[in-house]
């Protein structure tokens, strides 16, 4: 049984993440217009298609888009509704290259039990038991 069996053809999502436009953190001129989605999408999908034991062809998206504002609450309210597990249990699948200088950061329970992205790997490993403990980790998530 793989960690993942349980939601495996399930309309339950895996992950629920955002992209914002350049300049809403800040609360600058906004471009609505912006790639910030597509691009989104497709660093998700390079990360998926980087790591060893996860294969691209069995997973599919479903976007929604809509005004700058909305889009911190409802992320979190889908979150909140469908417990996706990498948002709640194995933290690091929406991460983003560390800059310069903090590679001494940990690597993350995604990339640990993934391993595959190249930045990531550069990241401080893990205690060598990390991955079979990411691993339950997730079965016991699907028990709970």
């Amino acid at each position: 049984m793989t960690a993942y069996e349980p939601i495996s053809g399930s309309e339950n999502p895996i992950y629920v993440g955002k992209a914002v436009p350049p300049g809403s953190r800040k609360g600058a001129n906004v471009d609505e217009e912006a790639p910030a989605l597509r691009n989104r999408i497709r660093a998700h999908s390079r990360s998926i298609d980087a790591v060893n034991n996860l294969e691209l062809s069995d997973f599919s998206f479903r976007w929604l888009t809509m005004r700058h504002v909305w889009i911190s609450l409802t992320e979190t309210s889908l979150i909140n509704h469908y417990r996706p597990v990498w948002n709640l249990c194995l933290d690091g699948f929406g991460n983003n290259p560390q800059g310069r200088g903090r590679v001494l950061v940990e690597r993350s329970l995604w990339d640990t039990l993934h391993p595959g992205r190249e930045w990531a790997a550069q990241l401080q490993p893990r205690a060598e038991s990390a991955r079979g403990e990411a691993h339950e980790m997730v079965v016991n998530f699907f028990r709970a």
